[in-house]
């Protein structure tokens, strides 16, 4: 590959690492107590419970920690990827490669960095269909890398160790925020219907108002259930009647696109 910087030389993946893969165990495999069976789902989820074997197990399927794994089955967008397995003494699941290299060519945080930019390339040409899909020993040992000088390679890690940490800050922030907007919508209402939200209001303007405690049915002179119908799954046109879904109206305020079309055949009562 030209225009690379001094030093820098693209490798397949097999020519700096060998892979093991993991064992087939069975439900029946499955112990109390014993060594963990790390799984796919132990590698993307650090709070996914472990299903454990007690038996004896070759040494090419141990994990002692800190090997490099590569999920090479599973969902695409949520079980592909490069890990560091951080756990201590455990076995290893099928679906999973160890990756064996030579530490002193390849710095292990850069190879899972190189391996996971290389995911949706790995992705596209994977077997399966859609929702399960598997990468091919070959096709994962024949994929290219650009590989710096180690020193580099440290460097970088660090780098991109730094940056994604503030990543994974920020998302945890923004998955908090939808509970948070629920929390504040729901206040300001409990405060609207109160009066508390237009006491002030009241107050400058000398207003005293009586506030009576009703039930809903105090207020209410008849409640009309929906219709339950197959339609089409798309917004009516024009001339087209529509059901109305509970996704078209969930933030408060009608949104046409997520109405479905009533057939032609059906009439409304």
């Amino acid at each position: 590959m030209s225009g690379l910087p001094a030093g820098w030389a693209t490798a397949a993946i097999r020519e700096l690492c060998t892979l093991e893969n993991g064992r087939a165990f069975k439900p029946s495999d499955w112990t109390e107590r014993g060594l963990p069976i790390v799984r796919i789902q132990n590698l993307n989820n650090a709070g996914a419970s472990f299903n454990r074997f007690a038996g004896e197990i070759a040494e090419r399927y141990r994990l002692r920690g800190g090997e490099l794994l590569f999920a090479w089955s599973g969902t695409p967008g949520t079980s592909f990827g490069a890990h560091v397995w951080r756990g201590g003494d455990a076995v290893l699941n099928q679906h999973i490669f160890r990756v064996d290299f030579n530490d002193s060519v390849v710095e292990k945080r850069f190879f899972r960095h190189a391996i996971n930019q290389k995911l949706e390339e790995l992705i596209d040409v994977a077997h399966g269909g859609v929702g399960l899909r598997h990468v091919t020993k070959g096709v994962f040992e024949g994929t290219e890398v650009l590989v710096p000088p180690l020193p580099e390679q440290k460097r970088i890690a660090d780098k991109l160790d730094a940056l994604l940490a503030r990543v994974d800050a920020c998302r945890e922030r923004l998955d908090r925020v939808p509970g948070i907007l629920k929390r504040f919508r729901q206040s300001v209402l409990a405060a609207a219907t109160s009066g508390e939200l237009t006491r002030d209001w009241r107050e400058e303007r000398g207003i005293e108002l009586q506030w009576n405690q009703l039930t809903v049915g105090d207020v209410i002179e008849r409640i009309e259930a929906g219709i339950n119908v197959q339609c089409e799954e798309r917004p009516p046109e024009a001339d087209e009647q529509g059901l109305v879904k509970i996704s078209a109206v969930t933030w408060g305020r009608y949104d046409d696109d997520e109405s479905k079309t009533l057939p032609t055949t059906r009439e409304v009562p």
